[in-house]
């Protein structure tokens, strides 16, 4: 019954998974009742590797139904506008409409190939039937006219709100001369380039003249602040001034950035006189198991104390370590002593290093907040509109700015480009620096060109990136406030090997360890070479582990160890060590069992005593000094061995089938330690198994014993002989045993188990 049951199961399946792909079992597809999908494209005509826009127009599905695409070889899905997304499978891209009608678009990156390429597509509305897409499904990929090209591969297609993305362009064909003109989406921005004649920028566009027939160079900007999908898009001119477009990969998406922590300010006045003191309370959350709080005062106020225990004082800049999720506290300053609006600014970083911005109360009025020069305020106020009116000067990148920096860059280097701001009035304007990490960076007062502090080891791995603030100010006090990520560049570099100990000697284990700035160290196979004078190597064969043993051989000589493996940056990575010193020879060399001696034995179980066990288990000694081998280990007492030879023989014939493996271990000590004094220690020893092989055996029964009494004894032939009549019961009941274990069986088979 139970297999009958399956059997039927699996016939519904069957039926089943047919109707699930085309109507019920036997039926052919239906005809559409209905409904439709048209496609449209953004092109007929596509550059090797360019993008091209799909649109699909869908009505009468019903309650719900599917459209699905089959892309052309070679071309790859991108993204889509549809708001549910899509499902993909090869070349098949499926997108499940819930609602009678849809229209959406979807991307797609051409084949690097030219040709002529076809669209093809079905839709299903609700009762599954199902239609081919209809509207246009040709287009051609060809190469531009003029011959040349540029390429564009990004560093990642996905990148962190305000983090560096690297940007590589390929151009050829360009002649005499050319450029590359490349349109940053909005929110992104330019960097640097490793171009060497540079770039220059008009807004979002970035244009790199080349001077050549080709070139290949990268560009660094930063993203984004604000999550989502960007494309970049760019042209490439010839001498003859012929566009096309560059090529290759376009689109990046910015991941959401975290929330981070919370602080809020609020002062004990909004309006004070000239060198009155103001009391300002912070109240930050969020920070996790620890985090900051940076303030930057206004130019003149000056700081007189703080309630907060761990509190840090640099010119303008605030610093106060919390070693706890949220704290409350205040901190008293005295007000400038010119009249006018001045304002506070500040972050709050949390444990994870994410920052926000301090919010709460930012202005102050020092007297009749009207400065000496006839404005109106200092920084965070307003200002008049009259040309004598102090206005405020202003960051033209706004409250936030990102700069990136190559790791191991050294102290003065430049950060970027300056940041600078915007004076209403002209006035010649005073940057500082400071922050959470201001201690770590200096500013040209003048210029508002961030550089590389005094004694700052920039690493990436250690600290990715920095957040800084940069106030800029006008002589009447007002100033603007800006934060700076400063973005640490990941460089592939160089690993190392150190060898240890560093002064070799011959016997004594060499251990090498490959180490990388850039972590993720996998993957290691080590190479040995020797050397008389250090400059000619000469392989070491067979030597293929971090550990290497000198044999006497290599007395005098130098080693060198090279690990090639794998790192943050990828494979192909390649270290060597090499020794401080030659090689120390040793008065003595003890003898040591070859590599190519795996220590297994065999015996057959009915060897006799003084059996030998296969052959000696020898250890050369370099020396040729007379040895003496030991036996040891948990089966030493079957066995014996000769201390001059190291034969292992039998004490006793084995029994395969009492014990079919036996382990021991054999010693060698030539009786003399590296000095050539007396040592009656082991120099080496080895782990050698020993495995008993089966013999067929003959049993022969024994007769039992005449009973005197007995008057039914088998006739003597000379043997155990057995009579027929024995042997005709013996087969009968035999058969019978067999029958009824048949019948047993069926019996069980038929009886329900546990629990039915």
């Amino acid at each position: 019954m139970l297999k009958r049951a399956l059997a039927l199961l699996a016939i519904v399946a069957v039926v089943v998974a047919a109707w699930g792909t085309a109507g019920p079992l036997g039926t052919p597809v239906a005809e559409a009742d209905g409904h439709s999908a048209t496609r449209t494209l953004s092109a007929t005509t596509v550059e090797p590797g360019g993008q091209i826009t799909v649109t699909i127009t869908a009505s009468g599905l019903g309650t719900f139904g599917s459209v699905t695409e089959t892309l052309p070889a070679g071309f790859t899905y991108v993204s889509t506008t549809f708001a549910d997304g899509a499902t993909t499978s090869g070349q098949d891209v499926n997108f499940v409409i819930f609602g009678d009608d849809a229209t959406f678009s979807y991307t797609v990156t051409a084949s690097d190939t030219a040709g002529s390429y076809s669209f093809s597509g079905t839709t299903r509305d609700g009762n599954r039937n199902e239609l081919a897409v209809g509207g246009a499904s040709s287009v051609t990929v060809e190469a531009a006219a003029t011959g040349h090209s540029a390429t564009r591969s990004l560093s990642s297609p996905t990148v962190d709100a305000g983090a560096p993305l690297t940007v590589t362009i390929a151009a050829s064909g360009l002649g005499s001369f050319g450029s590359v003109e490349e349109t940053l989406p909005s929110g992104f921005t330019y960097l640097s380039t490793t171009h060497g004649d540079g770039a220059t920028t008009s807004g979002q566009k970035v244009t790199f003249v080349v001077f050549g027939d080709d070139a290949t160079f990268s560009y660094t900007v930063t993203a984004s602040s604000a999550p989502g999908s960007y494309s970049i898009t760019g042209a490439v001119k010839n001498d003859q001034a012929e566009s096309a477009a560059v090529g290759g990969s376009s689109s990046v998406t910015v991941a959401s950035a975290p929330t981070g922590a919370s602080a809020t300010r609020s002062l004990s006045s909004s309006a004070v006189q000239a060198g009155e003191q103001i009391v300002v309370t912070i109240s930050a959350s969020g920070l996790g198991v620890f985090g900051s709080v940076a303030e930057t005062i206004p130019a003149g106020f000056a700081y007189v104390s703080s309630t907060h225990e761990d509190t840090a004082v640099s010119g303008q800049n605030l610093t106060f370590t919390i070693l706890h999720s949220s704290a409350t506290f205040t901190y008293t300053v005295t007000a400038a002593s010119t009249d006018g609006v001045y304002g506070f600014s500040g972050t709050v970083t949390d444990d994870q290093r994410r920052t926000g911005a301090v919010t709460g109360t930012t202005a102050v009025t020092v007297g009749t907040g009207t400065p000496p020069d006839g404005g109106t305020g200092g920084g965070g106020g307003g200002g008049g509109t009259g040309p004598d009116n102090n206005r405020p000067p202003a960051f033209s990148e706004g409250a936030r700015a990102n700069r990136a920096i190559s790791e191991g860059s050294s102290s003065g280097a430049d950060v970027g480009a300056a940041v600078t701001a915007l004076d209403p009035n002209d006035d010649d304007l005073i940057y500082s620096v400071g922050g959470p990490d201001g201690s770590s960076f200096d500013i040209g007062s003048a210029s508002g060109q961030i550089t590389v502090g005094s004694g700052t080891d920039l690493d990436h791995e250690a600290q990715a990136s920095y957040s800084v603030q940069v106030v800029a100010t006008d002589p009447g006090g007002r100033a603007d406030t800006i934060e700076i990520t400063i973005s640490v560049i990941n460089e592939d570099e160089d690993g190392s090997v150190a060898l240890s100990p560093a002064a070799p000697m011959v016997q004594s284990d060499v251990m090498a360890a490959v180490s990388d700035p850039d972590g993720e160290v996998s993957g290691e196979t080590w190479s040995w070479e020797r050397s008389a004078d250090g400059e000619e190597w000469t392989a070491i064969e067979g030597a293929a582990g971090a550990t290497y043993e000198p044999a006497a051989s290599d007395a005098g000589m130098w080693l060198r160890a090279t690990a090639a493996y794998s790192d943050g940056h990828g494979a192909d990575k390649t270290a060597s060590g090499t020794t401080e010193a030659a090689v120390a020879a040793i008065a003595n060399a003890g003898p040591r069992f070859p590599a190519a001696e795996t220590g297994e034995r065999s015996v057959p179980e009915d060897a006799s005593a003084g059996t030998s066990v296969g052959d000696a288990v020898a250890a050369p000694d370099p020396d040729g000094d007379a040895l003496t081998y030991t036996l040891g280990g948990e089966d030493a007492a079957y066995f014996t061995i000769d201390a001059a030879t190291g034969q292992i023989t039998t004490v006793a014939t084995l029994d395969y089938e009492t014990q079919t493996t036996h382990s021991v271990t054999v010693t060698v000590s030539d009786g003399m330690d590296a000095g050539g004094g007396a040592d009656g220690a082991a120099d080496d020893e080895i782990a050698v198994t020993i495995s008993v092989t089966d013999v067929e055996e003959m049993v022969t029964p024994e007769p039992e014993p005449e009973d005197p009494g007995d008057g039914d004894k088998l006739p003597d032939t000379g043997g155990a002989a057995v009579p027929a009549w024995l042997l005709a019961l013996a087969a009968a009941a035999a058969a019978a045993a067999a029958a009824g274990g048949a019948r047993m069986a069926r019996a069980s088979a038929r009886r329900p188990g546990p629990g039915a």
